[in-house]
């Protein structure tokens, strides 16, 4: 039966313990208080033969005597105090108050014993008591007895003498009680001038060992009290304490040291020693009488507030320690519950009386914030003996403890540290001193136990600590080993074998029990008898390529339905990767029924049980699971299975098999999306998008003109008479321009698709020409280039596509009376660079595209009044690309790894005058990626709104426009890929593409001229909104039109003349709208408006792209647009790796709170493929204003300019 006792060390059982000493020590002061300089105490009488007579209330104050004090205790109780008043002396040790004496026979003696019955008090303060018998030892070979058994030695060869022990203090057991009071001296009332110690010193020499017959106190008395108190400094009883016989024993140490052993046994340790040396000597047993005087039960307590240094041995009575050293103590204790008898002996004859015995109890509570107990205890107990020790400490570091198995002896040993994962946090019983033989049960609570002891015990182990850890040298023995329900127990590696697959850890000799966890790790747990896992129990092991934690039972295994088995995939280990194949088995336990419940983590790897066989074993199933297919793409899910269809060696392959295998939950999920290509439509819309804002551009250009020409130059007059307004006919006009572009897009995660992030900036140029003096008719060639990159949020977030675009276009327009036609073609070419990042590893793939498009768009301007035109208008474009196949080239670097010098330990890595050295190899991710064709068709329609204000020599004009578009054609992503290292291709099927989209924008144009020619400035804003999409674009327009300023000022002229003449005609004459609408016919002038648009240097619209980019990033906290603005060598300024300064960056960055930036003073100065920026940046964040002057230094990088260092000086504010 389990016999296990409770142990709660808690607060409340602490405070009882520590009251019940303070009490003690409270007491102790008081007396010590009523003693010192006593005026009714005397001192003692010298009697001139070498001793002293002392009266019932005696001291000694300040002085040294030698000999033997005899107090005075026939008529009532009697008290003697030696006490140091004097503290100039540099003595500290005993003061001036000093009683000493010596003997050098081994006869019975001692410095202080009592002529009467009563009870007697000692009080030693800050002085000596000392007792030398060093030149008196006992000869172990000269035991003897008389002819009644009393005792005898000879020690020097002439004659026996009747042996006794010597003694500073001794009393019989006629005497009633002896209290002893032992104190310092340090900074107490009566002592104001101590600034040193004064100890209390009680000290006996001579032979402590191992018969022990010299002691500080030798004593039968009913009741022996001991009070060894410091004050602050120190208090010391140096010498055994030894009290025998019917009494009881109270020795409290309160912060004072007690060196020696202590008795409180049932017989006279004098004559056992002696027997025992006499048997071992001469094989036959010495006739010694034991009087009733020398046999007697004697309970005792043992309250430890300071330290114990020496045995303790304990008898059949009832014994209580209680210790609250902060150290705890290490005294061996030994403990012997059989019975005694008083022995007569009568003419040599030896005759045993009555055996008897005391309680047979014993109880040992040692509560420590630190150490616990660590000596070695030894109980001989009889079958009705109940022993119980309680240990709680913050750190345990052994203690052996053993039983000869008859009675109950329960050992409790708490932790009441910290859990941490440092060794040094828990308590460590590890070697053979923390072994456990023979106790009834063995309870572990509290916190963390690292266990390599050996535990053998009569009926129970139970683990109820938080942690328990069992190394390789730990063997738990007991018919029943419980674990409790809220307890792991993890079995560690062993440390010399570190290599060893089938490390057998730690055997359980008995039936276990679990209701909590066992951990075995790739450990086997031998366990010679039953394993049962009760409902609610869990088990978790590793399982590595080549073997799995599991138990080797020799009896049967029985698991409950509502345990629980959780298998760990460890698959790097040992330094190599071979892979788990779906089906593969292992075996858990022998001997099994029943099935656990299988707590597969969300992952590829998913295990099935059985026990079939009649053990229990597990069998590997590798796919998407359940749980996983409906958070997975169909690309991700054929991704998986090309991945798992490769059945070769390559261990890089291979490795990334078992990373994928180790992944859970999200991480899955992230993870498997990044295995296939692209399957969102972001670089297919930039490439788009481009050439819609090229063609935007030639749109915008070929529609600019709403002034239309005259045959004749007219005038209308205010008499309402028409007239030339000037001479000179109308020029075919030409006009270059150039405008630059920018915008940012962003996509929101759809259809199970990951949105991302779009950017691109690019310019256009271009010439041409009218065919005819009205500009109705118009032709031109253009050419672009864009650059941007598509950068994915989600599970593949940071996987990028940098694409450069390259255009070439014609465009030509007609316009008619009431409407027009404008249309566009051009070819262009598109480079990629895609980026797809997968744990560390990254594939970049290059590749690239032709494309055909063209557009075509009809507009019928309405002139609503002389300001306002409305244009409905309708478009249709077709495009045409051609993506090309390609491989992937991420490459891999990984340690190379030396096997073969020490083939005991995993692989080391290989060092070359101290650098490491690495393999290089394919990045296991690269994919072969197949070649694939678009056909977007779009139509759309919409309308334009446009107010016009026209001044002589300069006119503004406001637009309005929108536009519904709807795709028609085959843009769908679908890619078929394999792997570059092998197994099946799979098809990666792309994002459904949202065919309806719009765009809403405004624009300004300026038109101006000069002596000859006109200038026209245009910007534009347009917003693209899809379905998740949100788009913006940005354009500046600058257009030079050559020797137009005369048309342009003739056209300008009459469209004033036109609304003075309307107004004249209206208001005088009564025209009608008809008549006016003829007149307006009549006197229209041939004219032509410019588009053109002022775009800066090349370089320097890059790099200010850059910097925008870059302060965008930063104010918006986009980590990833930020990084990217930085090359790869970029020159940290604090001299840390890259990656140490993205970690620093990120963290900072993260602190701040939505900060608002501003670059302003931008200086850019380019040198070919370098360039310097130099710019102030104000941040305001929390009400905090912040600016810095930066200097940038930037490089080209194909086609993209970077950040290759940076330096920030602060301006004072």
């Amino acid at each position: 039966m389990n016999r296990s006792l409770k142990f709660n060390p808690s607060k409340s059982n602490r405070i009882k313990l520590n009251n019940h000493l303070i009490r003690i020590s409270v007491l102790s002061a008081l007396n010590y208080l009523a003693v010192v300089h006593s005026a009714y105490a005397d001192p003692c009488v010298d009697n001139g033969d070498g001793t002293y007579s002392c009266s019932s209330a005696s001291q000694n104050v300040d002085t040294s005597l030698a000999g033997r004090l005899i107090i005075d205790n026939s008529s009532g109780t009697a008290t003697f105090s030696n006490i140091t008043t004097e503290t100039s002396y540099s003595d500290t040790f005993g003061g001036q108050a000093t009683i000493t004496h010596s003997s050098n026979n081994v006869g019975a003696t001692s410095a202080i014993s009592f002529s009467g019955n009563y009870a007697v008090t000692i009080n030693n303060i800050g002085g000596l008591l000392t007792m030398d018998r060093s030149a008196g030892n006992f000869n172990p070979a000269g035991w003897s007895t008389d002819l009644d058994g009393l005792l005898y030695n000879d020690r020097d060869g002439l004659g026996p003498v009747l042996a006794g022990y010597a003694a500073v203090i001794s009393a019989g057991a006629n005497v009633d009680a002896l209290t002893i009071n032992n104190m310092d001296i340090y900074n107490v009332a009566g002592y104001p001038n101590s600034t040193n110690s004064i100890l209390g010193f009680i000290s006996s020499s001579g032979d402590f060992s191992p018969t022990h017959f010299t002691a500080t106190v030798f004593t039968n008395t009913p009741l022996l009290t001991i009070n060894n108190t410091t004050n602050g400094g120190f208090a010391n009883i140096i010498g055994n304490v030894v009290s025998f016989g019917a009494g009881t024993t109270l020795i409290n140490t309160n912060g004072g040291g007690l060196y020696g052993n202590i008795y409180a046994v049932d017989r006279n340790p004098l004559l056992v020693a002696a027997q025992t040396q006499y048997f071992q000597q001469n094989g036959v047993e010495l006739p010694l009488a034991y009087s009733t005087d020398d046999v007697g039960i004697r309970n005792s307590t043992i309250n430890n507030s300071g330290f114990l240094s020496g045995n303790i041995y304990l008898g059949s009575g009832e014994h209580v320690i209680n210790s609250t050293n902060a150290n705890g103590f290490s005294s061996n204790i030994f403990i012997d519950q059989r019975e005694v008898a008083v022995v007569d002996v009568v003419g040599g004859v030896a005759t045993p009386q009555t055996p008897i015995h005391g309680a047979r109890t014993f109880t040992m509570n040692d509560i420590t914030d630190r150490g616990g107990y660590s000596g070695q205890m030894n109980i001989i107990a009889t079958a009705d003996s109940v022993n119980t020790i309680n240990i709680s400490a913050q750190f345990l570091n052994g203690g052996s403890f053993t039983a000869n198995g008859l009675g109950i002896n329960t050992l409790n040993l708490n932790c009441a540290n910290g859990l941490t994962s440092a060794d040094t946090t828990k308590c460590q019983i590890i070697n053979s001193n923390g072994n456990v033989t023979g106790f009834t049960s063995y309870n572990l609570t509290g916190n963390g136990f690292k266990l390599g002891n050996n535990v053998n015990v009569t009926d129970s182990i139970n683990l109820n600590a938080n942690l328990v850890e069992l190394t390789v040298a730990s063997i738990l023995t007991a018919p029943l080993i419980t674990i409790g329900q809220n307890t792991t127990v993890e079995l560690l590696q062993d440390s010399n074998n570190p290599t060893n697959p089938l490390n057998i850890v730690s055997r359980v000799a008995g039936n276990l029990v679990n209701n909590g966890t066992i951990n075995l790790n790739s450990n086997t747990l031998e366990v010679d008898g039953n394993l049962v896992m009760n409902a609610g129990s869990k088990v978790q092991l590793n399982v590595t390529p080549t073997t799995q934690g599991h138990f080797n039972n020799t009896g049967t295994a029985t698991f409950d339905a509502g345990s629980t088995l959780a298998p760990v995939v460890n698959l790097s280990a040992f330094g190599t990767y071979t892979n788990i194949r779906n089906g593969e088995t292992r075996t858990i336990a022998n001997n099994a029924s029943g099935i656990p419940t299988i707590e597969n983590a969300n992952s590829l790897l998913q295990w099935l049980a059985s026990t079939s066989t009649g053990d229990l074993v597990i069998t590997a199933n590798i796919g998407v699971t359940d749980f996983l297919a409906p958070k997975l793409t169909t690309a991700a899910k054929n991704a998986v299975d090309a991945l798992f269809s490769y059945t070769g060696s390559e261990s890089l392959f291979l490795g990334l098999q078992a990373q994928l295998l180790a992944q859970r939950d999200e991480n899955l999920v992230q993870a498997a999306e990044r295995l296939h290509p692209e399957t969102n439509d972001g670089a297919f819309r930039m490439v788009q998008g481009n050439t819609d804002k090229v063609f935007g551009i030639l749109e915008s250009r070929l529609t600019n003109n709403y002034l239309k020409a005259t045959p004749e130059n007219m005038q209308v007059a205010t008499t309402g008479k028409l007239s030339n307004l000037e001479d000179g006919s109308p020029t075919l006009s030409k006009a270059i321009w150039v405008q630059g572009f920018g915008d940012r897009g962003l996509q929101n995660g759809l259809q199970q698709f990951d949105g991302y992030t779009s950017s691109a900036a690019g310019f256009a140029a271009g010439i041409d020409q009218a065919l005819d003096a009205a500009g109705n008719q118009q032709v031109g060639f253009a050419v672009a280039y864009a650059r941007g990159n598509v950068t994915n949020t989600g599970n593949t977030v940071n996987n990028r596509s940098d694409i450069n675009s390259f255009l070439g276009a014609a465009y030509a327009s007609w316009a008619m009376d009431d409407w027009y036609i404008n249309g566009m073609v051009g070819v262009g070419r598109n480079t990629y660079e895609t980026y797809r990042r997968l744990l560390e590893n990254t594939a970049i793939g290059r590749h690239d595209s032709w494309q055909f498009s063209s557009r075509v768009d009809v507009g019928m301007p309405l002139l609503m009044s002389d300001s306002f035109t409305f244009i409905p208008l309708a478009s249709l474009d077709y495009s045409h690309i051609k993506e090309s196949g390609y491989s992937e080239n991420g490459k891999s670097l990984t340690p190379l790894l030396d096997s073969t010098t020490r083939p005991d330990l995993a692989p080391q890595p290989v060092y070359i005058n101290g650098i490491p050295q690495f393999n290089q190899g394919q990045t296991p991710t690269n994919l072969k990626i197949d070649g694939r064709t678009f056909d977007s068709v779009r139509g759309g329609f919409g309308a334009k709104a446009i107010y016009t204000l026209q001044q002589n020599d300069w006119a503004a004009e406001l637009e309005l426009h929108g536009l519904y578009r709807h795709e028609f054609g085959d843009i769908a992503q679908d890619t078929t890929a394999r792997f570059a290292a092998g197994g099946n291709s799979f098809l990666s099927p792309g994002i459904n593409p949202v065919r309806d989209d719009f765009v809403l924008g405004a624009s300004l144009r300026l038109t101006g001229d000069d002596e000859n020619d006109q200038v026209t400035l245009l910007t534009t804003y347009d917003a693209n909104i899809r379905k998740q999409y949100f788009g913006q674009t940005m354009t500046l327009n600058l257009r030079y039109d050559f020797d137009k300023a005369p048309s342009y000022k003739t056209a300008a002229k009459a469209k004033l003349a036109n609304m003075a003449a309307k107004k004249v005609l209206e208001q005088k004459f009564g025209a009608t709208e008809k008549d006016i609408a003829a007149i307006n016919q009549a006197i229209q002038p041939e004219m032509q408006l410019a588009d053109d648009e002022n775009v800066l240097d090349e370089n320097q619209q890059a790099i200010d792209t850059t910097i925008k980019n870059w302060t965008a990033a930063l104010g918006n906290k986009n980590l990833d647009v930020y990084f990217n603005t930085y090359a790869t060598d970029f020159i940290t300024p604090d001299g840390s790796s890259r990656q140490q300064w993205e970690r620093k960056r990120k963290a900072e960055i993260s602190k701040e709170n939505n900060p608002a930036i501003n670059v302003s003073y931008l200086t850019i100065e380019p040198n070919g493929n370098q360039a310097i920026a130099v710019f102030t940046q104000t941040m305001v964040a929390d009400a905090q204003q912040t600016s810095v002057r930066k200097v940038v230094g930037l490089e080209n990088r194909d086609g993209r300019w970077l950040i290759v260092r940076e330096n920030s000086m602060a301006i004072s504010q």
